[in-house]
């Protein structure tokens, strides 16, 4: 594993490079690297923090939870016009939140629910009762706390959006701002939570992957990435592939696959 996440760092060198261009445009002083929950709980994270500033020359810092929480309230502070709100930021191993009020920020939490964590501890043994029960008792540390809008942030938040804006007709293909009623999309989540095969879950995984890259700039992995949740049955990722492909100089295959899926 530790391997694996030192190649996926090679990986995003080049992306390093697209944000050290984006800050010089933006006169920032410093970029700075840091890691959240994976690296809190992993018990090798010295070796691994070692390892990448030896070979990749990143220095790399562990925040806590309450830091995690506080950057996501400030950055949504930054980019958002609400005055009052909470975020929530659902990652692989834990969960923050920050509450806003009349724009500050009042409180962080941050929750052992993620991801990858419910999966390796509930969802691999189909124990979803166990999982439910387990949120459950997390979220009693802010059972006491009003909270009336959610700002969404993290993979997790981005795709279900990214679903549901698909699905509402929305009139801009932009997840920044986009404002929905979860309760009524409960038959959605729902239908993840029941699903038998994995194949549907692979072609949004696959897509929000693709798009990641695209917004790096990293074309050769945002093609990899769009390829595979096309071959999987996701057709909507047919007119963004062709995008890229034109973008790229393959104007062939970008005209292809506009004939093809009938892009607009």
């Amino acid at each position: 594993a530790l391997q694996t996440l030192i190649l996926y760092f090679q990986d995003f060198n080049s992306s390093i490079f697209v944000q050290e261009s984006i800050s010089n445009n933006l006169k920032s002083r410093k970029i700075l690297c840091v890691a959240t929950s994976a690296l809190r709980d992993a018990p090798n994270k010295k070796e691994f923090l070692l390892k990448v500033s030896k070979k990749l020359k990143l220095n790399i810092k562990i925040i806590d939870g309450q830091k995690e929480a506080y950057y996501g309230g400030i950055s949504a502070l930054n980019l958002l016009p609400n005055n009052t709100f909470t975020t929530l930021d659902i990652g692989g191993g834990s969960c923050e939140f920050a509450f806003v009020k009349n724009k500050k920020i009042i409180n962080t939490f941050s929750l052992q629910i993620g991801t990858v964590r419910l999966k390796e501890l509930y969802f691999n043994n189909n124990n979803l009762t166990g999982a439910k029960n387990y949120i459950y008792k997390q979220l009693r540390q802010i059972n006491q706390i009003q909270i009336d809008s959610i700002v969404a942030l993290g993979g997790t938040a981005r795709a279900l959006s990214r679903i549901i804006l698909k699905n509402t007709n929305y009139p801009l293909d932009i997840l920044h701002g986009f404002c929905y009623e979860p309760q009524k999309h409960f038959d959605l989540f729902d239908s993840i939570i029941k699903a038998t095969s994995t194949k549907k879950l692979k072609k949004l995984a696959f897509a929000t992957i693709g798009d990641c890259y695209a917004q790096l700039g990293i074309a050769k992995k945002a093609l990899q990435y769009m390829k595979k949740a096309l071959n999987n049955g996701n057709y909507q990722v047919a007119e963004k592939l062709a995008k890229i492909y034109y973008e790229n100089g393959k104007i062939n295959k970008a005209i292809n696959l506009y004939k093809k899926f009938g892009c607009k």
